[in-house]
């Protein structure tokens, strides 16, 4: 089984035709907060909605998407004199609502070598994984399919959930800026009619991160 297009063929209930926005947290850097509220900023965001739109799921015309405030560092913002953004990267999380369906929707914005900025989808849900280890971790969660029809070649992440780290009480997240410890994630995945909660193990070492799912129960 194959999954060409599985991080940004993420299922979602139905087409995401508004983007509302709430206020951001502080402290922001003082060049970033200024564009996060600008219209192509906003479309932008939007754009990366849409993106993950699965077709195997009803139509939605009244879902709506609202920015949460929910933004994280993942490389920092560096400006040059006249205080133009020049580089760096942040993850905004949205909440996608409507047709009784309510989750998180995340995205990844890149300042390009040229200034210009590219917003792309994320994984959904409240998974602590950086945007490389979603690329490296999808297709262990594939796994928990379990046999896939023949010619099934897509399918989905529909969310997330954050679980706990190893010797922590549930949910507790990791501190920014320590030692990281092994964790766990329940990762939602579909495939031509088939759906599964997908228990994902995640082991830092000395050189990155071993990646584990269960087996698919039957």
């Amino acid at each position: 089984m194959r999954f060409a297009r599985l991080l940004l063929a993420m299922a979602l209930a139905c087409p995401l035709p508004l983007l509302a926005h709430a206020a951001t947290p502080s402290p922001l850097p003082p060049a970033l907060a200024p564009l996060l509220v600008t219209p192509a900023h906003r479309a932008a965001l939007l754009h990366a909605a849409q993106s993950v739109n699965g077709s195997d799921t009803p139509s939605c015309p009244s879902a709506s998407v609202t920015t949460t405030g929910d933004i994280g560092l993942l490389s920092p913002i560096q400006t040059d004199a006249a205080g133009h953004i020049t580089g760096g990267a942040w993850k905004e999380t949205m909440q996608q609502a409507g047709c009784g369906l309510t989750r998180l929707l995340n995205a990844i914005t890149t300042v390009q070598s040229d200034g210009t900025l590219q917003t792309d989808a994320l994984l959904p849900g409240t998974t602590i994984t950086d945007p490389e280890l979603q690329r490296d971790s999808v297709q262990y969660a594939a796994y928990g399919l379990g046999q896939m029809p023949e010619g099934c070649e897509q399918g989905a992440v529909v969310d997330t959930r954050f679980v706990g780290q190893q010797g922590k009480p549930p949910g507790v997240r990791p501190v920014p800026d320590s030692q990281p410890l092994p964790w766990t994630e329940v990762w939602t995945v579909q495939a031509c009619g088939k759906r599964a909660d997908v228990t994902m193990h995640f082991t830092p070492d000395a050189t990155g991160t071993e990646i584990r799912a269960d087996p698919p129960t039957q």
